[in-house]
C-alpha cells in the first residue's frame, strides 16, 4: 500500500497522493453473501482479526455451485461499509496426478493457446510484474499440466480507486482554528493513479499548520496529513563569494507548461542538469557542460510533457541534488 505524500510550494499549496492511500480507519465487521446483495449488514458476518491496515478475511465450508459468486465486504469505525468484492466459482479440470508445466497470460485479447505471455511457475506459485496495463485493462491467466490440458482462462480486471475529495484547515500558531475547506482535485488518469489536489490564496502565517486529508470513491478516509507551512514570501541574497552547491525548489511549483530552475555551485565544474519519471527513467536533458563557479538559472518547458511527478538532478563535479515537481495541465 503505497504512502501519501506531501509537496508544499508556497503561497501556492499542492498535495499529491496515490490513489490507494492507507485506510486509517479501523475495520471493525465483515460480512458476505452470494449472488444477491440483501443490503448492509444483512450478510453472513464474517469472524476476524479486526484492525487498521490490511485485514485478512477468509469464508469457509461455503456450498457454492458452479458460476456462483461470492462477495465479502468490511465496515470500518465510522460505520461505513466498502464495496462488496466478489469472486466467481468456476470450474476446472481433475488435476490428479498431473503437474503445471506451462502458464501464459495476455491482456484483454485472447491470442490463442500457446501465443501467450509465458509465466514462469514455480512449486505452482508465479508472479506477474511491470505490466502495462490501463484502467479497466482484463489480465488473464491460464495454465497447462503435463497431460498437454489447459485451464479455462482466470480473469483478473486492473483497477484502482478514485480520490473523489479533499480538504483542509490551517491551525493559527496563536491557537485559532480555521474552518474545514474544500480542494480542486484532478480527475481520474485512464494509465496513473497519482492525484493532485491543491488551493489558492490560502489565509496563514508563519509557524502555522496546515492540515489535509483525502477521501476515495467508496468513502475512506485518510487520516490527517500534517506539514509545518514555511515563509510564503521568497528571498534570496546572493553573494559574490559562494562556498556551497545548492539547488532549489523549481518556481512555480506546480507548473504548465514552463517552470524555472535554480542552482548555484562553488567552483567552475562540469555539470549536468537532467530530469527524470517516476520510474527513474530520464526525459530531458537541459546542461551537460563546464559551468564556471555562480548562480544559474534554466528554464523547462514541459508542453510536450503529461502532467505528473518529474524529478530534476544536477550534478556539479562530485556533488549531486535532486527535487520533485509538479506538472499540472
Amino acid at each position: 500500500m503505497k504512502n501519501v505524500f506531501l509537496i508544499m510550494t508556497l503561497p501556492f499549496l499542492c498535495f499529491s497522493v496515490f490513489a490507494q492511500i492507507p485506510r486509517y480507519q479501523q475495520i471493525t465487521s465483515a460480512e458476505y453473501f452470494v449472488n444477491t446483495d440483501p443490503g448492509e449488514g444483512n450478510g453472513t458476518s464474517i469472524s476476524g482479526n479486526f484492525g487498521f491496515w490490511e485485514v485478512g478475511l477468509s469464508v469457509s465450508n461455503v456450498s457454492l455451485p458452479v458460476d456462483a459468486i461470492v462477495y465479502i465486504r468490511a465496515k470500518n469505525s465510522q460505520g461505513i461499509w466498502s464495496a462488496p468484492r466478489g469472486i466467481k466459482r468456476q470450474i476446472f479440470y481433475n488435476n490428479s496426478g498431473a503437474s503445471l508445466t506451462y502458464g501464459e497470460y495476455y491482456i484483454n485479447s485472447d491470442p490463442g493457446f500457446n501465443n501467450g505471455n509465458p509465466i514462469e511457475i514455480n512449486s505452482g506459485v508465479f508472479e506477474l510484474k511491470k505490466l502495462l496495463l490501463k484502467r479497466g485493462d482484463n489480465i488473464y491467466v491460464r495454465v497447462k499440466d503435463n497431460f498437454n490440458r489447459w485451464s479455462p482462462s482466470r480473469c483478473i480486471k486492473y483497477n484502482f480507486k478514485d480520490l473523489t475529495k479533499a480538504e483542509y484547515y490551517v491551525k493559527k500558531f496563536a491557537g485559532d482554528t480555521s474552518q474545514l475547506e474544500p480542494m480542486i482535485i484532478s480527475t481520474p488518469s485512464d494509465s496513473q493513479c497519482v492525484f493532485i489536489a491543491y488551493s489558492y490564496n490560502i489565509n496563514f502565517s508563519v509557524k502555522d499548520t496546515f492540515y489535509v486529508r483525502f477521501q476515495t470513491e467508496d468513502k475512506f478516509t485518510s487520516n490527517w496529513t500534517i506539514g509545518p507551512l514555511a515563509d510564503p514570501y521568497f528571498a534570496r541574497l546572493e553573494k559574490y563569494l559562494l562556498t556551497e552547491f545548492t539547488l532549489s525548489q523549481n518556481f512555480p511549483n506546480p507548473f504548465n507548461p514552463i517552470t524555472k530552475i535554480r542552482f548555484t555551485i562553488p567552483l567552475t565544474s562540469p555539470v549536468k542538469l537532467e530530469i527524470f519519471n517516476t520510474l527513474g527513467q530520464r526525459v530531458g536533458s537541459l546542461i551537460d557542460k563546464e559551468l564556471s563557479g555562480g548562480s544559474y538559472e534554466y528554464n523547462w518547458n514541459a508542453a510536450g510533457y503529461t502532467s505528473g511527478i518529474y524529478i530534476y538532478r544536477v550534478q556539479a563535479g562530485g556533488a549531486a541534488s535532486q527535487r520533485k515537481m509538479i506538472l499540472l495541465k
